[in-house]
This record gives C-alpha cells, sequence and structure tokens, in this order.
C-alpha cells in the first residue's frame, strides 16, 4: 500500500523516468523548433480597413530553441520538480481523507519576476525584433509611402531605401530595449507588488529622426526640385496665374513658361531652405507641436530675377518674329510699321532692313521690360502659403492616415493593466470602442488575481469546478480511501500472523521454527516476485496496445503550425513516457519483495546453523543408557 499511496514514489518515479529532461528537452525543444518555424498572420485596423501582415522568424542567425530557454528561465525543471514534490502530499493527503482542506501554492510571483530578464535573453537569441521590422513595420511604411509622402511630398522612397529606413528608425535594439521595458513595468503588477501600471513608450523622436532622413534624401537636386516645385510652388503659382498673358507684339507669356522660369533661376540655397522649411513643418504637425501646417513662401527676390530672364525670353520671341518680316519697299509700309509698332502689334515689315533690327528692339526693350514687370507684379504675389488646406488637397482630401499617425505620434505606445485585462477578454486595445463580454471581463479578472496571488489553488476552488453529483462521489472515494488506508496496519498483520503462527505450531524448537518462517518468507516474496513479473511480461503489451492513449489525428491545425510537436505526439513518445512509468511503478511494485527474500533466506541460515542444546542432552542419555556403567563388583572379578 506505501507504494500505491506514498507521494515520494510519484517523485521518486519521475525521476526515473527523466520526465523534466524529456519535457524540456525533447517537447520544448521541438514546441520552440514549431514557435520559430511558423507563420504569424497579424491584423491592423485602419478605420473601417483591415491589413494582414505576415510574421516570419526565418533570420538564420537566429536560435530556434529561444522560446524554450525563455520557459527554462521563467520556469525551470528544478521549480517544477520541487513544487510538484511538495504540493503532491498536500494533494494527496486531502484525497486520502487525512485532511479536509488543502492548499496549493506555486509561489508564482517569484518566476514572474523572471520574466523581464527572460524576454530579453529571448530577444536576443530569437532577434526578434529585426523580424518584427522586416514583416510588419517596412511593410506599413510602403502603405506610408504610397498614401502620404509620394503624393504630399513627392519623395517617392524605393523598397530598398524603405527597408534601411525602417531599420534606422526601428532599430531592433531599441525595440529590445522598450519590449524589455513592458515588461519591468508589467511584472510588479502581475506578482502583486502594484496595484496597477502603465507604459508610454514616446516615438516623438522616431519621427523627428524621420524628417532628418527625409531632408537627407534632399541632397538629390532633381528630388530637392520636386518637392519645392512641383509639389509647393507650381501648384500654389497655377492658383493665381492665369493661362497666358499678352505683353504685346502678338508674344504671350503662359503659365508654364514663367513656372519654367521660376523653377530655372532659383538657386539651391533657396530651394534647400524651402524643402527643409515643409519637412520641418510636416514633422512639428505629426509631433503635435503645432495644430497646422503653414509655410511662407518669399517670392520678392525671385519676381525680379523672373522679370529679367522673362524680358529676354520675350525679347528672343520678337526677335524671331521681325526676322520673319520683309524690309519695307515704300514710304507707305514704312508708315504702316510705324503705326503696327505704336499699336504695340509686329511691323509687316522692317525699315531699313536687317540692318534697323537690333536699334528697333532696344528701342522696345524698356516697353518690353515694364510691361512684363507689370504682369510680374499684378499676377504673382509677394509671399505663398503653403497652408493646412492646400496640403489636404494634395493628398488627395483624405487626412485620416496623417490624423492617425499624429494621434499615435501625441499618444505614444501605451499599455496598462485595462489594456491588459481587454486582450485577456478578448478585446484588443486597438479598438476601445468593443463591447467586452461581461463573463469574459470577470475570467479575465480572476486570471489576473490568481496569478497576483502567486497562483494559490485550494480545496474550495477545486469543489466549486464540480457538480453536484461530483462532489458527492468525490466525498465517497475521500470516505473509502480513508477507511482502507486506516486499516493498512491490519493487512500486515494479516501477512505476519499467519506466517507466525505456522512457523510456530509446525516445529516445537526455536532453530526449526525459524527456519520454517524463513523458508516461507522467501519463497512467498519470490512467488509475488515472479508473479508480478509474469503478470506484467504477459500483460504490459495489452496495457500499452489498449489502455493507453494514442492519437494519430490532431488536426490540420495543429499539424500545420506544429509540424514536429505532433510528429513526436504521432510516434506516441508521451505514451511512451508514460508506459515507461507504469513499468518503472510495477518494478518498485516488485522490487519491494527482495528484501522480503533476504529477511527469510537469512531467517532460514540463522534456524539452520541454530545451536541445539536440547537435542545434546537426549543424545548423552540415550548413550548412557545403552552402554552401562560397570560394577565394583565386576571390578574385582
Amino acid at each position: 500500500m506505501s507504494t500505491v499511496s506514498s507521494e515520494d514514489l510519484v517523485v521518486r518515479i519521475l525521476d526515473d523516468v527523466e520526465i523534466y529532461d524529456y519535457i524540456y528537452d525533447d517537447l520544448m525543444v521541438r514546441l520552440s523548433e514549431d514557435l520559430s518555424a511558423r507563420e504569424y498572420e497579424i491584423k491592423f485596423y485602419r478605420e473601417d480597413s483591415e491589413f494582414i501582415h505576415v510574421l516570419k522568424l526565418d533570420n538564420p542567425d537566429g536560435d530556434p530553441r529561444g522560446f524554450k530557454v525563455f520557459v527554462d528561465d521563467v520556469l525551470p525543471r528544478e521549480y517544477i520538480r520541487r513544487e510538484l514534490g511538495e504540493n503532491l502530499g498536500i494533494g494527496l493527503a486531502y484525497l486520502y481523507g487525512a485532511q479536509d482542506s488543502f492548499t496549493v501554492d506555486l509561489a508564482a510571483q517569484e518566476r514572474i519576476r523572471e520574466i523581464p530578464i527572460a524576454t530579453e535573453r529571448l530577444l536576443k537569441s530569437t532577434l526578434l525584433s529585426g523580424e518584427l521590422v522586416e514583416d510588419l513595420i517596412f511593410p506599413t511604411m510602403l502603405l506610408l509611402n504610397s498614401d502620404v509622402l509620394e503624393p504630399a511630398l513627392g519623395l517617392g522612397f524605393d523598397e530598398s531605401e524603405l527597408q534601411q529606413i525602417a531599420f534606422a528608425l526601428f532599430a531592433p535594439e531599441w525595440i529590445d530595449h522598450h519590449a524589455v521595458s513592458v515588461t519591468h513595468t508589467m511584472a510588479p503588477y502581475l506578482a502583486d507588488d502594484a496595484d496597477e501600471f502603465q507604459f508610454v513608450m514616446r516615438v516623438e523622436d522616431r519621427v523627428v529622426i524621420a524628417g532628418e532622413i527625409m531632408k537627407s534624401k534632399l541632397n538629390d537636386d532633381k528630388i530637392l526640385y520636386r518637392l519645392v516645385f512641383e509639389q509647393m510652388v507650381r501648384p500654389l503659382l497655377g492658383q493665381v496665374l492665369g493661362l497666358a498673358h499678352e505683353v504685346g507684339f502678338g508674344i504671350t507669356l503662359t503659365n508654364q513658361e514663367v513656372l519654367d522660369v521660376m523653377e530655372a533661376i532659383a538657386p539651391r540655397e533657396w530651394v534647400e531652405e524651402l524643402g527643409n522649411g515643409l519637412i520641418d513643418e510636416l514633422t512639428a504637425y505629426l509631433v503635435s507641436s503645432q495644430d497646422e501646417i503653414t509655410l511662407s513662401i518669399s517670392l520678392k527676390e525671385r519676381k525680379d530675377a523672373a522679370s529679367f530672364v522673362l524680358t529676354e525670353l520675350v525679347m528672343n520671341e520678337l526677335r524671331e518674329s521681325i526676322n520673319e518680316r520683309p524690309t519695307c519697299e515704300s514710304a507707305i509700309e514704312i508708315k504702316r510699321a510705324s503705326e503696327d509698332v505704336s499699336r504695340r502689334s509686329l511691323p509687316s515689315c522692317i525699315p531699313g532692313g536687317d540692318s534697323s533690327v537690333d536699334p528697333i528692339l532696344d528701342s522696345l526693350h524698356p516697353l518690353l521690360r515694364m510691361e512684363v514687370d507689370n504682369f510680374i507684379g499684378q499676377q504673382i504675389p509677394d509671399d505663398l502659403y503653403y497652408s493646412h488646406v492646400f496640403f489636404k488637397s494634395v493628398i488627395g482630401g483624405d487626412m485620416a492616415v496623417v490624423d492617425n499617425v499624429r494621434q499615435n505620434v501625441a499618444d505614444g505606445v501605451e499599455f496598462s493593466d485595462q489594456d491588459l485585462l481587454d486582450s485577456l477578454a478578448g478585446a484588443g486595445f486597438y479598438r476601445r470602442e468593443q463591447l467586452i463580454d461581461p463573463d469574459a471581463q470577470m475570467t479575465a479578472e480572476g486570471l489576473i488575481d490568481l496569478i497576483a496571488d502567486g497562483v494559490v489553488w485550494t480545496d474550495r476552488d477545486f469543489v466549486e469546478g464540480l457538480d453536484e453529483s461530483s462532489r458527492v462521489q468525490l466525498e465517497d472515494l475521500r470516505h473509502n480511501l480513508a477507511t482502507v488506508l486506516s486499516f493498512r496496519w491490519l493487512i500486515w498483520l494479516l501477512i505476519v500472523l499467519p506466517l507466525f503462527l505456522l512457523a510456530y505450531f509446525a516445529a516445537d524448537r526455536w532453530s526449526s521454527r525459524l527456519k520454517w518462517g524463513g523458508a516461507i518468507l522467501a519463497v512467498t516474496a519470490v512467488l509475488v516476485y515472479a508473479g508480478i513479473s509474469i503478470l506484467w511480461s504477459n500483460y504490459s503489451a495489452d496495457i500499452y496496445e489498449q489502455y493507453l492513449p494514442k492519437t494519430t489525428d490532431f488536426g490540420l491545425q495543429m499539424e500545420e503550425n506544429y509540424p514536429s510537436l505532433a510528429e513526436e505526439f504521432k510516434e506516441n513518445g508521451p505514451v511512451d513516457k508514460l508506459f515507461e512509468i507504469l513499468q518503472v511503478w510495477q518494478e518498485r511494485l516488485r522490487n519491494q519483495t527482495i528484501p522480503w527474500i533476504f529477511i527469510g533466506v537469512l531467517a532460514f541460515a540463522l534456524g539452520t546453523g541454530w545451536p541445539n542444546r536440547s537435542g545434546s542432552i537426549r543424545e548423552q542419555r540415550t548413550s548412557s543408557e545403552k552402554w552401562p556403567i560397570a560394577s565394583n563388583d565386576m571390578t574385582g572379578t
């Protein structure tokens, strides 16, 4: 009975079969490798749209056993073995009726306090943060690039550049630091060292770095001028310029010509200042330093330079037109040509021929310069304003992406005790408006309380989980086991007493009785040993095949997500380990007879070598009767 009911026996058997090594060095390794090899679908939400990115832990330098190391750090096998040994006796005492209540305290607070260190090792071994950047952040930046950067700034980054930017903004070391900080903040709450927790990761500095990266992109003159003129100056000037302006003599300045001249004469320093200014404005807006994007573009100096260049452009066009005119042949044609010029029309002919073209142009230059100056002064303002309304129009009128980024930057990445509860209740903190199931909320709170208390489990918790009939059956079982175990001494009495009586009455001397008792004990123990061996030999195969659970179909999801672990289950690894436990148990049960065999043999040997004093006296008496001592009479004869 001690073999069946001893809690120490269970611990010893588990040690004998190396169950902890099997769980940690086999099952946990397989599980860790499966977790490292599988793909994770991560959902992102923007307004009513859902985006799915796939996270793969496929970095060849990552340790596929990193998750196993995490479990080793948080729940080491020594801790599991110790807690099993300490609490198994408590549970068995309750089951056998030795006590009416029990409290199992796993002292989980100490293990929870190890989570930050374990998390740091996990991140470093699996290179998880780098995979997050590659598979989650980088695809998100592709969307941001196509939705905001290209339409608003004309900064079309290619995939290679965006990948480099993603790792510059969200370096794996930076992510590791904040991930570990989360666990440092959360662990005291879970260990009941704090009533609440609030973690906020500020990301304003990431936006500033992004702005500097965009500025570095402006080192390319082509990109710089495209940003300033195609995204700023041309659209803004296009709103105030007409389609064309007649300056006289059949010459028209088009909107396109004016804009081309403005861009051509713009010095790089001025353009770079505007480009950097726009990025600074956008950065300040995203980090909520200001509520609107407003940038003033001074054109005063650019207008003077543009007037000069446009005048030269007009003069060149006028020269080409005059050169195409014939020479005046008569006084009437000369008079008519003069009238045309006075009306600011091209002359029908040129008085004096080619030699008079330059004097004519020189005389018209002040007039055309004045006309261009008037046009520039009236049509082009001294300042343009890149306003918030204009920015909104540039990105298509939809500010949802920008506002979402701005809100996230302002709030930072927050995670609190309420977020943790919401997540456990099935409502992600990204959708706070979602209604939470009250039962799920209570379950989540109960789980947090259980962890905070150190994972304490009492008989009350156990009984509350049973229905009424199961409670009655449990009490009956406890009562019956208590009754049976209270008579364990009687079992030994029933075994030893008949043996003693048989040996006592089978012989009239203690030496014989000892031999009889030893022989019976040894033979009985040998028979029990042989009987257990024969029974196990005959029925162990049936037990393995018929009574131990085996499963070959774990479902498609299990086999896809955990192929290595499923393969181990299919090969009956856990079943083999359970069978090994039964085998060790029967060996220990059988080997309990070995001491009795030795005791029986020893008793038989002692009985055989026992000095038989009463037998020697009888032999002496018999000898005396058979050979009488001679009398004195016979001697005298």
